[in-house]
């Protein structure tokens, strides 16, 4: 995915009636801002234009022009004095912008005791990429949870471990390890690990990616748009049903698929 970014030069971008490329802002949703703003803008050369302010990308504020609703990345410079002056006090209120970022896991098992022991010493790798070296990524934090299934139950689970990171993501790449954690168990007892949930937050404790591999955990996203930040503040040892949610719990999001 490529970011443009509009340069200004004798007559801005954002004054011409066409506009040949409209900013990809990130593989993932944000929520678009509670009270979004309309400003009216003038260029250097007097043309005027009615904005609504979305969200702060570097030095650049991404609008949404009201003639035709199209977006784009604008530069306080390419404005007269006085619209880049107001410009550049919005952006302080503006939320940062996040640019597409690339999650990689790795996990690795070193199996403990008896061929046919299901003791597993686990930990994960992960390493989180900014995508567009031009758009500084907002600082993040990243829960790394490991799942475990009871072998003689396969309808429950247990949080084998639920370790949280803080991260900035840059182009060179953001890596984080956890601490290593036991299973214990055969292949007919006990819980064996089966899966991961990479779950990502903004400062404001927003999700705004998840990684899994797991079937289970797939299909419970699938269904509860929200169980990726219910399961982030769980803890370790935290005993889950199919659904992925504590059992006997009858709590329903709004976002939850009837």
């Amino acid at each position: 995915m490529r970011s443009v970014i509009i340069i200004a030069q004798q007559q801005p971008q954002f004054m011409k009636s066409r506009i040949p490329f409209i900013i990809s802002l990130c593989t993932f949703s944000l929520a678009p801002l509670a009270t979004a703003e309309v400003l009216t803008l003038e260029s250097k050369n007097g043309q005027k234009i009615i904005v609504t302010l979305l969200s702060r990308q570097g030095d650049k504020v991404l609008i949404r022009r009201s003639s035709d609703n199209k977006e784009f990345a604008i530069s306080p410079d390419s404005l007269s004095p006085t619209s880049a002056e107001l410009l550049r006090t919005k952006m302080n209120s503006l939320k940062a912008a996040y640019p597409p970022i690339e999650t990689v896991v790795s996990i690795s098992k070193k199996r403990r005791g008896a061929s046919y022991s299901h003791d597993m010493e686990v930990k994960a790798k992960v390493t989180v990429t900014n995508q567009n070296y031009k758009i500084p990524c907002p600082p993040s934090t990243v829960n790394i949870i490991l799942i475990t299934q009871n072998q003689s139950n396969k309808s429950q689970f247990r949080i084998l471990s639920n370790q949280v990171f803080d991260i900035t993501p840059t182009p060179e790449g953001v890596s984080k390890t956890t601490s290593p954690v036991t299973t214990h168990g055969s292949y007919s007892y006990g819980y064996k690990y089966v899966g991961y949930l990479i779950v990502i937050k903004d400062k404001d404790k927003k999700v705004i990616q998840t990684k899994t591999l797991y079937s289970g955990i797939k299909k419970a996203l699938e269904t509860n748009v929200d169980i990726a930040n219910t399961l982030s503040n769980y803890t370790a040892n935290t005993l889950l049903g199919k659904d992925m949610k504590k059992p006997g719990s009858n709590e329903r999001s709004s976002n939850e698929v009837k």
